[in-house]
């Protein structure tokens, strides 16, 4: 859940790339990025704490893959200028694909 819908702010699509940046950290880490005892102890630290960097559990991760997760993982939201300029990072091509299955 994005800070904005825990704290009962209107939502929208950065929310979402807040919810999918926390949905790839646990992919590349393999552990959640907020953790606590239960639900609310959760929402309270994603309200209060920062996400820790991906690059924190992850070394391996390419520096450009990290900056947008870390941005989309940001408790302040994007501003939708921001979030317009991540569409960019979609179109290059994947440093895990192999050069035979790029798409041009």
């Amino acid at each position: 859940m994005s800070p904005e819908q825990a704290s009962g702010n209107q939502l929208d699509g950065r929310s979402d790339l807040y919810s999918l940046s926390l949905v790839v950290w646990f992919a590349l880490a393999g552990e959640l990025a907020i953790s606590g005892e239960n639900t609310q102890k959760v929402l309270v630290k994603q309200l209060t704490e920062a996400v820790p960097p991906i690059g924190v559990r992850r070394t391996d991760v390419p520096a450009a893959l990290a900056a947008v997760i870390d941005r989309c993982a940001r408790t302040q939201p994007l501003s939708v200028a921001g979030a317009g300029k991540l569409s960019s990072c979609s179109r290059r091509p994947s440093p895990f694909a192999s050069t035979s299955s790029r798409i041009s």
